[in-house]
C-alpha cells in the first residue's frame, strides 16, 4: 500500500512521518532509565559510569 503524501496539510504529515522517530527516542530514553537504574541498585553508583545516559 502506497501512501500518497502530497495532498492535505503539510503539518499533518509532517507530524505522522516524526511520530516513529518520537516513539523510539522516547523507548531508548526509557531503556536507558530502566538500565542506570538497575546498574546502580546492583553494582552501586559507581557503576552509572558504564551506562550511556544521552
Amino acid at each position: 500500500m502506497k501512501k500518497d503524501m502530497t495532498p492535505g496539510s503539510e503539518w499533518r504529515v509532517m507530524l505522522f512521518s516524526a511520530l516513529p522517530v518520537i516513539g523510539f527516542r522516547l523507548f531508548q530514553a526509557l531503556c536507558n532509565t530502566t538500565d542506570a537504574l538497575t546498574a546502580a541498585s546492583v553494582a552501586g553508583p559507581p557503576a552509572l559510569g558504564a551506562i550511556s545516559l544521552t
